[in-house]
């Protein structure tokens, strides 16, 4: 069963567990990204897959299949857009484990 936790690597390759802020962009870059119902698959320059869950980020979670595919590789690398849905997304954020804020859930939970 996939684990919940930020960045998952699902590949052979070895990474640094230890994910501290320096100020500078991961060492590899986005090259594939693909989608399953519950994760996004992000495939990098170094060889490694990271398994991201999807719930972390609900405009996507909630996007059409052909809206979530819609995506550019930005940043000359380091980041993701999908411009239909106005989202951005980068690859130290999905690395340490960043989520959305979910608006539209947090009213929900408020009532």
């Amino acid at each position: 069963m996939p684990s919940e936790e930020p960045g998952k690597n699902i590949s052979e390759a070895e990474i640094e567990r230890r994910l501290t802020p320096t100020g500078k962009p991961p060492n590899a870059k986005i090259v594939l990204v693909g989608m399953n119902k519950r994760h996004m698959l992000v495939h990098t320059s170094d060889g490694q897959v990271l398994e991201v869950p999807l719930a972390w980020y609900p405009t996507l979670y909630r996007a059409s299949e052909p809206e979530q595919l819609a995506y550019r590789i930005i940043g000359a690398g380091y980041g993701l857009e999908w411009p239909e849905l106005d989202f951005h997304l980068s690859l130290e954020g999905m690395l340490r484990g960043k989520k959305e804020h979910d608006s539209v859930g947090a009213e929900t939970e408020k009532r």
